[in-house]
């Protein structure tokens, strides 16, 4: 199997990070205070990227020791892993790191090319993989479409886990691999207008965003046979109704 450059720890109600170099080196985030455990992030046989959980347990009185490991489907990291990126501050100079965006607690771990140690933090502005994020309202939005009209996505994480009792026939056939859940990641778009944020509903209600412009726009949009869901043609469509503002 081939595993992704990360490792996670994981605790009841929370995440926390551990990655491994090309050297197989170790980094550690401080809070971490869980012993005899360790997780990688890997591709199994069919295809999946998962997250396996390996546990050691010792019961010092019965004299017994036991090992058990638990995979889940997925990972709670934006592209199921750790990139080369950039943190921007805030006089627009960048700093780089091999980082890994944590969707489901909406945090950024970072290690730098001079430490040991994985840190968490909050920045106004970073790069991951080509893709820009920025904090608004204390949360984390991706750059989609800067024109005079700002398109933002948000993407969020859960961990869906799965019963092990009173399965139906479908739960079982989907759960064949043994997963033990699954993290599930959706996404919003908004629009920034001053410092309010608009989610963008890619239904019927689409054409509300576009005030006297709206049947113009729905006019390109039935035109071209764009999808809104897409996310290249919601892009083309925002791009055209500023195109129409000149």
């Amino acid at each position: 199997m081939k595993a992704v450059l990360a490792s996670c720890f994981w605790w009841l109600g929370g995440l926390w990070a551990l990655a491994q170099d090309p050297s197989s080196r170790e980094y550690f985030l401080r809070e971490v205070k869980v012993p005899n455990y360790d997780a990688k992030i890997e591709v199994n046989q069919w295809g999946d990227t998962v997250f396996v959980n390996y546990y050691k347990s010792q019961d010092p009185l019965n004299k017994t020791y036991n090992e058990f490991t638990k995979t889940f489907k997925g990972t709670p990291f934006f592209k199921n892993g750790w990139y080369k990126g950039q943190v921007i501050s805030e006089d627009g100079f960048p700093t780089s790191f091999q980082m890994a965006f944590n969707l489901q607690k909406n945090e950024l771990y970072l290690i730098s090319s001079l430490a040991r140690e994985v840190v968490t933090m909050r920045p106004k502005t970073f790069v991951i993989e080509g893709h820009i994020f920025r904090q608004e309202q204390n949360r984390f939005f991706e750059n989609v479409y800067l024109g005079k009209t700002t398109l933002l996505k948000e993407y969020s994480c859960r961990l869906e886990l799965f019963q092990s009792y009173q399965k139906t026939s479908y739960d079982a056939q989907s759960n064949a691999q043994g997963y033990e859940g699954e993290f599930v990641k959706t996404a919003k778009y908004y629009v920034k207008e001053g410092e309010k944020l608009k989610e963008v509903v890619t239904r019927k209600k689409l054409s509300k965003h576009f005030g006297e412009k709206q049947k113009a726009v729905e006019l390109f949009i039935k035109t071209n046979n764009l999808n809104p869901k897409k996310e290249a043609d919601l892009v083309a469509v925002f791009r055209h109704y500023d195109s129409l503002s000149k």
